[in-house]
């Protein structure tokens, strides 16, 4: 089975520990993007899964924030590469 990839959708925030992972699709570039118009997953497993990235439509500034706040759930999730 093909691993589907997925970034983190900072701007839908964390539930419970789990964060919302958003599908990537190409682009007519070749290059990865969020597919806003596929359904969040709220995750806390990543079988079947890889993380490729970290998204938050609001821009970097935002994606900073949600970065420092809740950089013990990004690690927890990312730990599950290691």
């Amino acid at each position: 089975m093909t691993e589907k990839k997925y970034v983190i959708d900072a701007g839908m925030g964390v539930r419970n520990g789990m964060m919302f992972l958003c599908p990537v699709k190409r682009d007519k570039d070749g290059n990865l993007v969020p597919d806003t118009s596929e359904p969040r997953i709220l995750c806390d497993s990543l079988v079947d899964r890889v993380i490729v990235g970290i998204f938050h439509a609001d821009g970097p500034e935002a994606l900073d924030a949600f970065c420092e706040d809740h950089k013990d759930e990004i690690r927890r999730v990312l730990a599950q590469f290691l």
